[in-house]
Formats: structure tokens, C-alpha cells, sequence
């Protein structure tokens, strides 16, 4: 089977599943995921920064629900793969570059 083939397979069953789900559930919750690059836990006002000020983000905060305690890799696309899989950065094979295994 062809990679381009298997892809839109992939896509079609994918949106199917998705029309059946908003069918069944009544009510979907709304969710909205930030991940910035090279922002650390004080890139915000809300955060004890006197620098920065960031009144969208520090309401966004304040109304919703502000998760603190994500721990991954200091690097950007590590971090990513494990938000997205779960898993830590090292077993999806995304990791930084001091991270790989050197060959002599």
C-alpha cells in the first residue's frame, strides 16, 4: 500500500469518526491549548514577572484552567511530543540533539 493511499484512508476514517462522536455527545467541551516557544513558567504577569505584561494571557488564567505542573524536556519539539503522545520524549524518539546516541 502506497503512503499517499494509506494517509487519506487514514484522514477519511479519522473525520468519520469525528462526525459520529459530535452525533452521540451532547455537549463537547471547549478547549483551548497554548504551548509558546522559549516561554518559561515567569513569561507572564500573573506569574510574578514586573516586566512583562500579558492581561489576555493572565485572564485566560484567571477564567479557565491553568495546568502548572507539565514536566517534560527544556526543549521545544521534545516537549511538544510528549504533550502530544503522553509519552516521555526519549521513547517516541524526539529529542534534542545532546540527547543522541553518538556513534564512534
Amino acid at each position: 500500500m502506497k503512503r499517499r493511499t494509506f494517509l487519506s484512508g487514514l484522514a477519511a476514517t479519522s473525520l468519520r469518526g469525528a462526525a459520529e462522536a459530535r452525533q452521540n455527545s451532547p455537549r463537547r467541551p471547549n478547549v483551548l491549548l497554548i504551548v509558546a516557544d522559549d516561554q518559561g513558567y515567569g513569561g507572564v504577569s500573573s506569574h510574578g514577572n514586573q516586566f512583562l505584561k500579558t492581561p489576555n494571557l493572565d485572564q485566560l488564567g484567571r477564567d479557565g484552567v491553568e495546568l502548572t505542573r507539565f514536566h517534560a524536556c527544556p526543549v521545544c519539539a521534545p516537549t511538544r511530543s510528549s504533550l502530544m503522545t503522553g509519552r516521555y520524549h526519549f521513547r517516541s524518539n524526539v529529542v534534542p540533539r545532546s540527547e543522541v546516541p553518538r556513534m564512534h
